[in-house]
C-alpha cells in the first residue's frame, strides 16, 4: 500500500509539473491576474460534504458539496498578483487539488476540485470603480476541455479598499473554460455587522451576466467612505435585487430599503429620514423618501433616473421631486422638480424649476467642473421668512431678475440682473452685479433718483470662507423726496435731499465722504421753506461729522452733528439768528436746550385742513426730543413771539406732541401790559380744541 502511494505521488508530482505551467497560463488568462501556484506537499484524499449556507429569498439553497474522497495533491501558498488594470490580489495558505473522475467523465472534460484554506483578498478599487478586472475574451483558439470547482474551507478575509471595509466570506465558484461559463454562491458578512448573500453566474465571452442579492441589516457607515460623504452615516439597509447584464444593456429589479438614516457633519444640523426607499425596474432607478427633516425643515423627495450610453461611459438621465416647508410655516410647501443627464463628473441639460406661493425660479444648463448655468426668478421678500421680520410695508414688492454661472467651478464668472418695478424708498430701480471670483462689481445702480456703481474684493479664501475687503463706491441721489422715509421714521417728512460723493473702507468701518444739499425739511408739524447745504465726512474709526449751512435769503445758520459707529446723531449743535439750540442722546431719547434760537421762518401745522402757518421769536428752554417716532415734550420761553397774526411779549408754554396728539398749557404777556392764558390741544391733521382765558 505504500508502495502504491508513494508511485502515486511520483506519477502525480510529475504529471502536476508538466501541467502547472499550463494551468498558470490559462487560468491567468480567465481571471486577468498572474496565477502563482504553490508547491506540491503531498497527495491525500480529497471530498468535502458541508452544509451552511441557505437562501430562500430568491430561490436557491446552500453551498454544499457532495463527493467522493479521490486520490489528489495539496499544494503550497498560491496567489494571484495584482496588476496595472486593479491593484487586487488574493492568497491561500493551502490548495488542494483533485480529480473527479464521474465528473469528467460526465461532462467530458477534466473537472478539478479545488480547496482553499487560509484565504486573504485585499480588493482594491480603479479608476474606472472597478475591483476586479476578468481577462480579454481571445477567439485565437478553443479553451482547454476544462472545469474547476473552487471551495473556501473555511471563510476567507476580505478587505475593500479605499473604503476600509473588511468581512468573512463563505463561497463555491465553479468555472467551465470551455463554456465560458462561471457560477458563484456565497455570503459576505461585514465585521460592523450584517449580511449579504450572492449568487452570480454568466459568461464572460458573451458578456452576459446574472447576480442575485440580498441584504440584512446592513449598517451604513462602512459604506460612507466609498460614498466619499464626510462626517457620519448612521442606518441600516436590507432588501433584494436582481441584476442583469447582456450587450451593455443593464437590467435591475428589487430594492433596497434605508432605514433610520441620520447623516451629520461634526457638529452641524444632521439629516434624517425615517425610511429611503431604493428600487429598481429594468432601465429605471427610483428613489423615495416620503419624510425627511434638516433643523426645522421637513419634506419628501422623489427621484428616477435612466441609465443611458455614453463616449465617456455610462450616463445617467434623471428627474426629480422636492417638497420641504419649515416646520412653523403653514403655508403651501416649496415644490422644487428638475431633470438633467449626468455623465462623468458633469450634469447636463439641466432643468430646474421651485415654485411656492411669492418665489419662481427657473434655471437651466450644465454644472460640474465647468458651469455654464441660465436662472431667472421672481421673490416676493415676504416669502423668504426673514428673521426678524421687515415691516410689512417693504414686503409687497417683488424682487425679479436673472443669474448666469460661468467659468471654472473653483473660481466661477457670476452676472446678475436685478430689479423692482416698485419699491417704497426708491420707486423702480435695476441694477447690474459681476463677481470674477475675485472682486465684486455693482456696474450700475439705477433708479429715478439714485444712481450708483462700485466694487468690492470678495473671494473664498482656504480655511477662512468667504472674505471681503475694502468697498468704493460712488452715488449720485438727486432730488430725493424725504417723504419716502416716512415708514422708516414713523411721522410726516417733507423736503428734497441731493447727495453725491464716494463710501470707501471695510464692511465694518465704512467711511463717507458726501456732499449734501435740502430744500425745504420738515418733519411732523413743523416746516422750514429753506435751502441748506454741507457734508458729511466720515472717520476710520466708524462714526463721522455731519456739517451745514443756510443759503440766503433764509437767516444765518449752521448745523453740526456727531455720529456714532451706527450713524446715528448723538450730539446736535444748532445755530440760527445768534441763538442756539443743543440735542444729545440717541434718536430714541434726546435732550434738548435751547437759547435764544431763531424762530422766523419756521412754520408750524394747525388746522383740520393741515395749513401751515409761519411763527416768529425766539425760542429757549429744555425737554426730550424722539425721533422714532417723532415726539416732544418741553417747557419753553419765547421772546417777541407772533403767531396767527397774534403778537406778544413773552409767552411760556409747557407742552407735548406724540403719536399725532398734540398740547400746549401757558400764559402770554402783551406790550400794552395785556395777559392771557392759553390751554389748546388737538390731533395733527385733525380736530383741535383751544381755550384762551
Amino acid at each position: 500500500m505504500a508502495l502504491g502511494l508513494g508511485g502515486a505521488e511520483l506519477i502525480l508530482r510529475r504529471v502536476y509539473d508538466s501541467l502547472k505551467p499550463r494551468l498558470e497560463r490559462q487560468l491567468s488568462e480567465v481571471l486577468g491576474h498572474p496565477l502563482q501556484l504553490g508547491a506540491m506537499r503531498g497527495i491525500g484524499w480529497h471530498g468535502f460534504s458541508w452544509h451552511g449556507i441557505g437562501w430562500h429569498g430568491i430561490g436557491w439553497h446552500g453551498i454544499g458539496w457532495h463527493g467522493i474522497g479521490w486520490l489528489g495533491v495539496e499544494l503550497g501558498p498560491s496567489q494571484l498578483l495584482p496588476v496595472a488594470a486593479d491593484r487586487s490580489s488574493v492568497r491561500a495558505q493551502g490548495l488542494s487539488v483533485s480529480l473527479d473522475p464521474w465528473a469528467s467523465l460526465r461532462q467530458r472534460e477534466a473537472v478539478l476540485q479545488l480547496g482553499l484554506s487560509g484565504v486573504e483578498a485585499n480588493l482594491q478599487r480603479n479608476r474606472n470603480g472597478q475591483y476586479w478586472v476578468l481577462g480579454p475574451v481571445k477567439q485565437a483558439g478553443p479553451p482547454p476541455p476544462l472545469s474547476l470547482q473552487i471551495r473556501l474551507l473555511q471563510p476567507a478575509r476580505l478587505r475593500l479598499a479605499p473604503a476600509g471595509i473588511q468581512a468573512l466570506v463563505s463561497a463555491r465558484l465553479d468555472l467551465q473554460l470551455r463554456r465560458h461559463s462561471l457560477q458563484l454562491r456565497g455570503r459576505v458578512q461585514p465585521s460592523q455587522g450584517g449580511s449579504v448573500w450572492l449568487q452570480l453566474a454568466g459568461e464572460w465571452n458573451k458578456q452576459r451576466w446574472n447576480a442575485k442579492l440580498r441584504g440584512e441589516r446592513l449598517p451604513l457607515e462602512p459604506l460612507r467612505p466609498a460614498l466619499k460623504l464626510p462626517g457620519r452615516l448612521g442606518g441600516q439597509a436590507q432588501g433584494e435585487l436582481e441584476l442583469s447584464l447582456a450587450k451593455n444593456r443593464v437590467g435591475c429589479q428589487g430594492g433596497l430599503r434605508l432605514s433610520d438614516l441620520q447623516w451629520q457633519q461634526g457638529s452641524s444640523t444632521p439629516l434624517r429620514a425615517s425610511a429611503i426607499n431604493l428600487g429598481c425596474r429594468g432601465q429605471q432607478l427610483q428613489l423615495q423618501a416620503p419624510s425627511w427633516q434638516y433643523g426645522s425643515w421637513r419634506g419628501s423627495l422623489a427621484l428616477a433616473a435612466h441609465p443611458q450610453p455614453a463616449p465617456t461611459g455610462l450616463a445617467m438621465r434623471w428627474t426629480g421631486r422636492l417638497e420641504a416647508r419649515q416646520a412653523t410655516d403653514r403655508s403651501q410647501p416649496l415644490r422644487l422638480s428638475a431633470s438633467g443627464l449626468w455623465s462623468g463628473r458633469q450634469l447636463r441639460d439641466l432643468r430646474l424649476q421651485a415654485r411656492k406661493p411669492g418665489l419662481q425660479l427657473e434655471a437651466s444648463g450644465s454644472l460640474g467642473d465647468r458651469l455654464d448655468l441660465s436662472s431667472r426668478f421672481q421673490i416676493q421678500p415676504a416669502a423668504l421668512g426673514l428673521k426678524p421680520a421687515p415691516p410689512d410695508w417693504l414686503l409687497r414688492p417683488a424682487l425679479s431678475g436673472s443669474l448666469r454661472a460661468t467659468g471654472a467651478l473653483r473660481a466661477p464668472s457670476l452676472v446678475a440682473e436685478l430689479e423692482q418695478r416698485a419699491n417704497p424708498l426708491l420707486g423702480p430701480w435695476r441694477a447690474s452685479l459681476l463677481w470674477n471670483g475675485q472682486q465684486l462689481l455693482l456696474r450700475q445702480f439705477r433708479s429715478d433718483q439714485l444712481l450708483a456703481s462700485g466694487s468690492l474684493p470678495l473671494e473664498i479664501q482656504a480655511n477662512r470662507g468667504l472674505t471681503s475687503g475694502d468697498l468704493a463706491l460712488q452715488l449720485q441721489l438727486r432730488r430725493y423726496p424725504l417723504a419716502r422715509l416716512q415708514p422708516v421714521i414713523g411721522s410726516r417728512l417733507e423736503g428734497v435731499i441731493d447727495v453725491t460723493g464716494q463710501v470707501r473702507g471695510p464692511l465694518r468701518a465704512l467711511v463717507p465722504n458726501l456732499e449734501l444739499a435740502l430744500e425745504r425739511p420738515g418733519a411732523g408739524p413743523l416746516a422750514l421753506p429753506e435751502s441748506w447745504q454741507g457734508q458729511w465726512r466720515g472717520q476710520g474709526a466708524g462714526g463721522g461729522n455731519l456739517r451745514m449751512v443756510s443759503l440766503a435769503p433764509a437767516l444765518v445758520g449752521q448745523l453740526s452733528v456727531r455720529l456714532d459707529r451706527r450713524w446715528l446723531p448723538v450730539a446736535v449743535q444748532l445755530q440760527r439768528g445768534g441763538g442756539t439750540l443743543a440735542l444729545a442722546g440717541e434718536p430714541k431719547a434726546y435732550k434738548w436746550q435751547a437759547q435764544r434760537l431763531s424762530l422766523d421762518g419756521l412754520q408750524l401745522q394747525v388746522g383740520p385742513q393741515g395749513r401751515f402757518q409761519p411763527l416768529q421769536g425766539r425760542l429757549s428752554g429744555k425737554g426730550l426730543l424722539n425721533l422714532q417716532p417723532l415726539a416732544f415734550a418741553g417747557q419753553v420761553g419765547l421772546d417777541q413771539p407772533a403767531f396767527l397774526g397774534v403778537r406778544a411779549q413773552q409767552l411760556q408754554l409747557q407742552g407735548r406732541y406724540g403719536d399725532r396728539n398734540y398740547s400746549a398749557k401757558g400764559s402770554a404777556n402783551f406790550a400794552g401790559g395785556g395777559h392771557l392764558d392759553l390751554d389748546w390741544s388737538g390731533r395733527w391733521h385733525g380736530a383741535f380744541r383751544s381755550r384762551i382765558a
